[in-house]
């Protein structure tokens, strides 16, 4: 996520089918309601089966140069717009597209999946055509908009070298040592907020899931997240609430 304090939010957001494009990192359950979440922040797009927000829509997004275009084009946005990819899952999918059909092997030959490249290569080219989003966002924070990029989640064990390995939620995209953008990903935002639903034990000593929710803008060793300006979580209460925007901005929605 990368913010600009203390100004109007009006948003677009570009969508592809289910998916839309944003430029906040949440990371969350799928089911959680993201995209309500980030609805008080006056944005508007959402995915189509979403009417319920009253956003605008950017449609007709169904390869990476279409979203490209469409973060290119001067006539769709405005100063003081936010920008929204949901999801950068669904992002990065079209990246790899993109590059199995542009990018030929070494010896020219058209491959037809990522490890036609074979040597771990063709995750280099994936990492390379994904960078371009970042510079394209890059481009709106410059010029005044903010940026939120939603993201699905995935558990992934991590090596504990001082005792028992253990999982970890971080956002569901390519870490491959080869060309590792989950990493990227999380040096180029400003904020990687984590939303989930509480938890609590039961008489019988479980972990049982409740329907409440809590934002997280610092890590825990369960999940990914850091903020370069907020520390403490926030309870969620309702599509409504804007707390994490007030908090974030500095200002009332």
């Amino acid at each position: 996520m990368r913010t600009l304090p203390r100004r109007q939010l009006p948003a677009l957001r570009i969508t592809r089918q289910r998916h839309a494009s944003s430029h906040s990192n949440q990371p969350g359950p799928n089911g959680i309601g993201p995209q309500s979440l980030i609805a008080p922040a006056h944005i508007e797009d959402s995915r189509g089966n979403i009417q319920h927000l009253d956003v605008s829509r950017v449609s007709g997004i169904e390869t990476w140069n279409d979203m490209r275009d469409a973060l290119h084009s001067q006539s769709l946005w405005e100063p003081g717009d936010t920008v929204i990819v949901d999801t950068a899952t669904a992002a990065e999918e079209l990246a790899v597209a993109h590059t199995i059909a542009t990018v030929k092997h070494e010896n020219g030959a058209v491959v037809k999946s990522i490890e036609g490249y074979g040597w771990g290569k063709g995750y280099v080219h994936v990492s390379e055509t994904f960078l371009q989003l970042f510079s394209d966002l890059d481009c709106h924070y410059r010029a005044g908009r903010n940026v939120i990029v939603i993201c699905h989640r995935e558990a992934k064990n991590v090596p504990n070298p001082a005792g028992t390995d253990f999982l970890q939620y971080q956002p569901r995209l390519q870490d491959s040592s080869r060309g590792n953008i989950r990493a990227r990903f999380q040096e180029w935002c400003d904020h990687l907020i984590h939303l989930d639903f509480d938890t609590h034990v039961s008489e019988n000593g479980k972990a049982v899931g409740g329907s409440s929710r809590t934002i997280y803008p610092t890590a825990l060793a369960t999940f990914w997240a850091k903020s370069r300006t907020m520390a403490d979580p926030i309870v969620w209460k309702n599509a409504e609430d804007a707390t994490l925007w007030t908090k974030l901005l500095n200002k009332e929605i």
